[in-house]
């Protein structure tokens, strides 16, 4: 994988060329001496999406096609292949994800502004839970650390959360089974069932507890939480590769 970029941007759509030599379109942000590439976005409204509503073990890509220049990035339903997502996190030191607000300011010029933010930090156990794992439930160890959240106005650093995800179930986390489990991070509220149906974008799988879903799936969900205020809302999911500070 080509990992090698410009020193003098802010955001970028980027055509990268995986292990094979075949290109791909995706977008890169400069931040400090950090590189995002992104490896998936979507509103909530397309969070239940064919494409999308997987685990991060299901290989399903959309919309990487290189695009022609002029042509809009699809933020709104992105998903790059699991081998070029894998390749991609094997440099980074940082999986993160974020309510992002996208502005175009020209063609192919966006700004993007964060709200909400996880990050989780490589390595052998958060590599094999996202992407060598079909499904995280109850029923198993599925307590991820979490390097550091900060969601509803509640900052969480370094305290192990409960995860979950199914092969068409897109990996997130609950805000009531983590105030109960692992760490017990505890975001001081407790699901109101009549907001997180009105709010979801589909229909509780029967029998499944009342939860405020966070960063991934949104069939139950609150929209004091950024990336379920509004249909959309766009969940973006990168991979942060730290890089030498440029020389003055």
């Amino acid at each position: 994988m080509d990992l090698s970029y410009e020193s003098n941007f802010a955001y970028k759509v980027a055509t990268l060329y995986d292990d094979q030599g075949k290109p791909f379109q995706t977008f890169c942000r400069k931040m400090g001496n950090s590189i995002l590439t992104l490896i998936e976005s979507y509103n909530k409204n397309n969070s239940l999406h064919s494409k999308i509503s997987h685990s991060f073990y299901v290989d399903s890509q959309v919309n990487t096609e290189v695009s022609a220049p002029g042509t809009g990035f699809s933020f709104n339903l992105f998903r790059l292949s699991k081998s070029r997502m894998m390749s991609i996190f094997a440099k980074a030191r940082f999986l993160c994800a974020q309510c992002t607000t996208v502005t175009t300011t020209g063609p192919n010029q966006y700004k993007l502004q964060d709200n909400e933010l996880l990050k989780l930090e490589r390595n052998i156990a958060i590599t094999k839970a996202i992407f060598d794992t079909p499904s995280l439930n109850d029923r198993m160890d599925n307590c991820i650390n979490v390097y550091f959240m900060i969601a509803l106005n509640r900052p969480v650093a370094n305290r192990k959360m409960p995860a979950y995800s199914k092969e068409n179930v897109h990996f997130h986390f609950s805000l009531d089974e983590s105030a109960s489990r692992c760490d017990k991070v505890d975001f001081g509220q407790t699901s109101n069932k009549d907001e997180a149906d009105s709010c979801g974008v589909a229909d509780s799988v029967k029998g499944s507890p009342n939860s405020y879903n966070l960063f991934g799936s949104y069939n139950k969900c609150t929209q004091q939480f950024s990336c379920a205020k509004d249909a959309d809302s766009i969940t973006s999911w990168w991979a942060e590769e730290q890089i030498s500070p440029t020389p003055s």
